[in-house]
Order: structure tokens, then C-alpha cells, then sequence
């Protein structure tokens, strides 16, 4: 969990940078995430940044021998169009994309 504590800026610094900055608070909460297996978990997500140019089907495909066609139904039911790479999600939709593959 991330929050600003409070904003820095910019006339603070030397040299002068073109953007202000923050303080950030980060609490790290275990478990935050309940998954049945949280190695598998961290893998698909891990997977889905491997090859950055490529697609979700493409990585989950490659990584875990996954059918596309099923990772392609997966992504349609959670709302994502096939073709979407790991960047756009947040975690709660790979919590959600996890549930339906696995």
C-alpha cells in the first residue's frame, strides 16, 4: 500500500529538475492477495512482463503451455480484448485472469 506523504519541490533540488517530487509511504501488507499458490501467482505475472513487446497469450502461452484459445476465453470474460498486453492490467484483474486459467 502506497500513499504521498507529502509533495517536494522542484525549487528544493540542485540543479533544478523540470518536475516536483514526493515523499511516498509504502507498507508492505503480506498476504494482501489471497491465492491458492502464490509461486504460480507471482510466475504469470512475472511471465506476462517477459518478452514486453509481445502479447498475454503470447507469454502465458510460451510460459506455461497454456492454449491460447483458453487464455483467449479467460481474457474475454474478464473484458480485455485478445490482443491485450501486461501493462494495461492492474492486479486485481490478474487476481481475476489467475482464477479463470488456473
Amino acid at each position: 500500500d502506497a500513499r504521498i506523504m507529502r509533495s517536494v519541490g522542484r525549487n528544493l533540488f540542485y540543479p533544478v529538475p523540470d518536475v516536483d517530487s514526493a515523499v511516498l509511504r509504502i507498507d508492505v501488507v503480506p498476504n494482501k492477495y489471497p491465492v491458492d499458490d502464490r509461486t504460480r501467482f507471482l510466475k504469470l505475472i512475472s511471465a506476462a512482463f517477459a518478452m514486453r513487446r509481445k502479447t498475454l497469450s503470447n507469454n502465458w502461452n510460451a510460459s506455461f503451455g497454456i492454449p491460447k484459445e483458453k487464455i483467449g476465453e479467460a481474457l474475454k470474460e474478464c473484458g480485455f480484448p485478445v490482443d491485450v498486453r501486461g501493462e494495461i492490467l492492474s492486479i486485481e484483474d490478474y487476481l481475476r485472469l489467475y482464477a479463470r486459467l488456473f
